[in-house]
């Protein structure tokens, strides 16, 4: 049909119940929200990914709007069935045409299909000429005029029918085998050059490693949450095994800088460590503070450290103990490889989407 596959976007056929239609927009929209992805090319393809995602859930999820895109969806499908009879497609040759994306081997193949024609042709026509040359010289040996002129007008009606073979002929007579066959091939080389800088961003799942930080304070009763958006990216992995060991070795330095770390040792993939900031704490930052500000020959230490004890006592008294908890997680997400430069260049003056 000519709109967009609402099913194959979504990733379900076209008997799904409304709840596996529910269940996989969900996981497509953990996966390519953009928020996931850092600011540049890969938060617009992904923006644009979602949208189809969000619009295709739109219609699948509507019944009625779900009945009107399959009455669409069938009645565009069927008069490609009946305009190609079952017995001439399983006779007729193949003449779909090339994806415009080939990979470099089957680009390659093509080329060499095309050199091997090219030479074909080459030795058909140099075949021909052989055989031009060699009547004219019998011909030309000939006592009557008769011969001579039957010869010159079987050559003029040769020329006259097949122009074109004359005169490719000729050209690639001027070039030489060795020259002819040096230019295949250099085209051949342009060609898979072009291709290398025509690749496409793709799309790979690799394992990341997410960390997010809240700040939680005893005077309320829910404090701070981490929210999806403040998840933020510490590396990739090609496996769960590496991610996992990253996740370890960043908990085990929380460990040590004074944080009390919890691990799910049954996954591996989840953990949490909390700095608590207690009043004792408050008092020496604030003490720190305050001998930064005063010279030297004018400190009252034991003035100092009485002000700060006031201050921190006076701020717990206010807020409450502060606490800081920061998440890890592993988890599977996309990662998009960049696009080639022809390609990217060709895309910001808008003559590819």
């Amino acid at each position: 049909m000519a709109g967009p596959d609402f099913y194959k976007i979504l990733g379900v056929s076209a008997s799904a119940t409304a709840d596996e239609i529910k269940a996989a927009h969900r996981e497509l929209v953990k996966i390519f929200h953009p928020d996931l992805f850092p600011a540049g090319a890969e938060k617009t393809r992904a923006n644009r990914r979602l949208q189809q995602i969000n619009e295709a859930y739109a219609t699948l999820s509507n019944p009625e709007r779900r009945q009107q895109y399959d009455a669409r969806r069938v009645q565009a499908a069927s008069p490609a069935k009946r305009t190609v009879p079952p017995a001439k497609k399983k006779t007729a040759p193949s003449t779909s045409p090339r994806p415009a994306t080939a990979t470099w081997k089957s680009l390659l193949k093509l080329a060499q299909e095309k050199l091997h024609q090219i030479h074909e042709a080459y030795r058909t026509l140099a075949e021909a000429e052989r055989r031009r040359k060699r009547s004219a010289r019998i011909s030309r040996r000939a006592d009557t005029g008769k011969h001579t002129s039957a010869t010159a007008k079987n050559k003029s009606t040769s020329s006259a029918s097949f122009p074109w073979i004359e005169y490719w002929a000729g050209r690639l007579r001027d070039l030489g085998p060795v020259k002819a066959t040096t230019g295949i091939i250099g085209i051949a080389a342009v060609a898979l050059v072009l291709h290398a800088l025509w690749d496409e961003a793709e799309t790979a799942i690799a394992w990341t490693l997410l960390e997010s930080t809240s700040v939680e304070s005893s005077q309320h009763s829910a404090g701070t949450r981490s929210a999806e958006r403040n998840w933020v990216r510490l590396g990739s992995y090609s496996s769960k095994t590496q991610c996992v060991s990253s996740l370890k070795e960043a908990v085990a330095m929380d460990e040590r800088a004074g944080g009390k770390v919890f691990l799910d040792e049954r996954s591996g993939t989840i953990a949490m460590a909390i700095y608590m900031t207690s009043e004792a704490a408050l008092a020496e930052e604030y003490l720190h503070a305050k001998l930064k500000r005063t010279t030297p020959d004018a400190v009252d230490q034991q003035a100092l450290e009485q002000e700060a004890r006031e201050e921190a006592k006076e701020f717990v008294r206010k807020n409450g103990l502060s606490q800081r908890v920061k998440n890890y997680q592993c988890r599977e997400i996309p990662v998009i490889q960049p696009e080639s430069w022809l390609r990217r260049k060709l895309r910001q003056l808008g003559l590819v989407s």
